[in-house]
């Protein structure tokens, strides 16, 4: 298992009760794939009052200056966290989560403790004893006006986990414009600018993913998409002609003998799309094998393969982050960013 975790700054850990779902047992046993960065403690009958009172303790005591970097208005975040306050849907509000569907479980303004309820639908177990939030207050767009990342996420249920953005409308109503969700061989993150990325591995060596990010409007952008492939897969991508040609070379190639499959056993392709336009590249995970598969690479140019550089991809998406007025200097830092990243 590969895991690496990360922190942010500035950090509440809320935990809220749950009560045992009413449907049948399902079966645990990748729970531990993904470990929670938030703490909990174990399932309690708390009142909304005590909620609130959990929320302003942790602010107080884990984040003495939290006060003094938020305005007035934003001070609405905390109130939300802390189940007095009520949010709603934004209309343009994103949801990308394969695990989860709010939008159609949630209607008109709704609490933190209506959002869980609505998440606790989509599994069918009755082992959902613990719940935790966390949340971060983040900046997208470098503005100055601050936006909320709130992290839900459960014990059991393979230990799912929910990322929620909200922002404040011009009116001072909390409003969610994004969700995404991870579970077993998935990660996601999110940094205190809103830039997003998440991804998943579809096997030892087949891995794909995405990069969003969130501006100053709250409006959710598309930066690239990814695609990731290594020895013995395929890109399965039958809408991209390039993607078919390589799956062919790699099919012909791996008919031979022992030998020469052994040259590409290092060798990855990768299929970027950015902006509409798909780019491919190539790489190695040993750099010691570097150039074993030459031939291999030289049949795919001469079958019409164009490979674009690292360097070349890096400054497309730097193009494509500028375009919606990120700096990518600042907007990329993966320093310090918000939930962990966990793939077996």
């Amino acid at each position: 298992m590969k895991k690496k975790t990360i922190g942010f700054l500035l950090s509440v850990i809320v935990p809220i009760c749950m009560v045992t779902a009413c449907s049948s047992g399902t079966d645990n046993s990748s729970k531990n794939n993904i470990e929670i960065f938030s703490s909990t403690k174990e399932a309690s009958e708390e009142t909304d009052s005590e909620n609130s009172d959990v929320a302003n303790s942790a602010s107080s005591e884990m984040n003495p200056n939290l006060n003094e970097i938020m305005s007035e208005e934003e001070t609405i975040y905390s109130s939300f966290v802390g189940n007095t306050s009520f949010a709603t849907i934004r209309d343009d509000y994103r949801e990308d989560g394969a695990c989860i569907i709010l939008g159609d479980k949630i209607t008109g303004e709704f609490t933190i403790k209506d959002m869980i309820e609505a998440i606790k639908a989509n599994f069918d177990s009755e082992d959902i004893k613990e719940d935790s939030v966390e949340y971060r207050i983040i900046d997208c767009g470098n503005d100055g006006n601050y936006e909320l990342a709130l992290e839900i996420s459960f014990e059991e249920a393979d230990m799912y986990t929910g990322l929620f953005i909200f922002d404040e409308s011009d009116d001072g109503k909390l409003q969610l414009i994004y969700s995404n969700d991870m579970w077993s061989r998935k990660w996601l993150s999110v940094n205190k600018y809103g830039y997003i990325m998440v991804g998943g591995s579809n096997g030892a060596a087949s891995h794909s993913g995405d990069a969003i990010l969130i501006d100053a409007n709250g409006k959710t952008n598309d930066i690239y998409n990814y695609d990731e492939e290594g020895f013995g897969f395929h890109f399965y991508r039958e809408e991209y002609e390039t993607a078919c040609k390589i799956d062919e070379i790699v099919d012909t190639w791996m008919e031979k003998g022992s030998e020469e499959v052994d040259k590409i056993s290092n060798l990855f392709f990768t299929l970027n799309i950015i902006d509409g336009k798909d780019y491919y590249s190539y790489g190695y995970y040993d750099e010691s094998a570097e150039g074993s598969a030459d031939e291999l690479i030289s049949e795919c140019t001469e079958a019409g393969v164009e490979f674009t550089s690292d360097e070349e991809i890096k400054g497309l998406i730097n193009q494509r982050i500028e375009a919606f007025g990120g700096d990518p200097a600042t907007v990329t830092d993966t320093s310090d960013v918000f939930m962990e990243e966990v793939v077996e």
